[in-house]
């Protein structure tokens, strides 16, 4: 007897549409502790405000460790009094990390 997968996804809103931000699939049910902390906050301060991502600004790209070419994506980064909260923004698929050197 095959084994249903139960699956976790999670949207966020983008404009006047809805994206699929992650999805994740088990063999058993999630563990309540780590349920309890998908669980959206109850309001701190930056989402409360609209995530207002505008108001921060991006990172410099790192060029002593990359080349200005393969920086195709920018980062952004803030916290409130319960999250930290990092957006990338990629103009083209971010290679994996190890993805070029690995032999």
């Amino acid at each position: 007897m095959r084994r249903q997968k139960l699956g976790r996804l999670e949207h966020v809103r983008e404009g006047n549409a809805w994206k699929l931000a992650a999805e994740q699939y088990n063999d058993g049910p999630i563990d309540l502790a780590a349920l309890y902390a998908m669980l959206p906050a109850r309001g701190a301060a930056f989402s409360r405000g609209g995530s207002p991502w505008n108001s921060i600004a991006y990172a410099p790209g790192n060029t002593k460790r990359f080349p200005p070419d393969d920086l195709s994506w920018k980062l952004q980064a803030t916290r409130d009094e319960e999250f930290v909260y990092v957006r990338l923004e990629a103009s083209k698929p971010i290679p994996l990390w190890l993805s070029r050197n690995s032999s």
